[in-house]
């Protein structure tokens, strides 16, 4: 039985502390009195210990741990949200586990951090392609770049510019072009055992980094790459924080989407569709403490044809996008 020591949780965690509960494993977390946990509160009750500090008083944090760790053997630090990345990386480092230097850590909390390290890097693709928008979700680990899913991006048709939701592709489009640029930005921040998300346009021949973030895949990225190739994401989370081999054996091959609806109601219209596997409403607590929570909940499509699946997706868009 391994113990996971979690600093700091989010809405993002939730996921992650079920699967560890699941696998007969202990999770520890350490959290500020302050935070809310209402959209949590199930997640953090199922915790095998809890452990009320100030986050910001890494002093007290360390001095926990140290108390903690000649009581319990610790298996694996994991951040539990964007803002505690720097105490968890000196509460790894003072551990001797996987996770970022401080150093690296610090240097990711600046404001400002990504545009120096985009203009030194060549974002230049070798053909042009399409003009779209993608979500790339990959674990960076001993020195390796694995990108796991490359997610096209579906925009509202009655909102410009919000996204209404994600069609994943098994074949996992422009992987070959892609992975060489990942590589060279995650070598040249010098990340190590640790998820990543990005945000990137594709303008004809160039790449555009929009965002980048260490942290957890949102809902519902995680639910798709399972639904299209079978990789369960949050075990390779806990194997990549415990020195273990990651498990990216792809076990299908089908396209899945997710598309985020306004209205409760809608729900039960959608469940009637036959590409639909799953539905999932927010709770209460979810909707209001979360941004990003979209919406009132998501469904989950899959189909062997890429093209079909984001036709039905398009046309269910114009009935529940609104």
């Amino acid at each position: 039985m391994k113990i996971f020591l979690l600093i700091k949780p989010s809405i993002l965690t939730i996921p992650l502390i079920f699967k560890i509960i699941e696998k007969n494993d202990k999770i520890f977390i350490i959290s500020n009195p302050t935070d809310r946990f209402n959209s949590m509160k199930e997640a953090v009750n199922s915790s095998s210990l809890f452990f009320q500090a100030n986050t910001e008083d890494h002093s007290a944090i360390l001095h926990l741990v140290n108390k903690i760790s000649k009581m319990f053997c610790i298996d694996a630090v994991i951040p539990g949200s964007f803002s505690s990345l720097f105490i968890t990386s000196k509460v790894s480092s003072f551990l001797k586990k996987a996770g970022l230097s401080p150093e690296v850590a610090l240097q990711l909390s600046q404001e400002n951090w990504l545009p120096k390290f985009q203009t030194s890097l060549d974002n230049t693709l070798n053909e042009d392609f399409p003009e779209k928008e993608y979500k790339v979700t990959g674990f960076s680990q001993n020195n390796a770049v694995h990108l796991l899913s490359i997610t096209e991006t579906l925009t509202s048709l009655s909102s410009q510019g919000r996204t209404s939701g994600y069609i994943l592709s098994p074949e996992a489009p422009y992987s070959k072009e892609l992975k060489p640029y990942f590589t060279r930005l995650i070598e040249k921040l010098s990340l190590n055992y640790t998820p990543f998300e990005a945000k990137i346009g594709i303008s004809k021949n160039t790449l555009i980094l929009r965002e980048f973030n260490v942290e957890l895949a949102p809902p519902p990225i995680s639910e798709l790459i399972e639904a299209s190739i079978g990789i369960d994401y949050y075990d390779n989370v806990l194997k990549l924080f415990s020195y273990e081999n990651l498990s990216l054996y792809k076990k299908q091959f089908l396209n899945a989407g997710s598309l985020f609806f306004n209205k409760s109601h809608h729900a039960q219209f959608l469940k009637q569709h036959p590409y639909v596997k799953k539905i999932k409403l927010y709770s209460n607590h979810e909707k209001y403490s979360s941004p990003i929570l979209k919406g009132a909940g998501y469904v989950i499509l899959t189909h062997k044809n890429y093209e079909t699946l984001k036709d039905q997706m398009l046309k269910l868009q114009l009935t529940y996008d609104n």
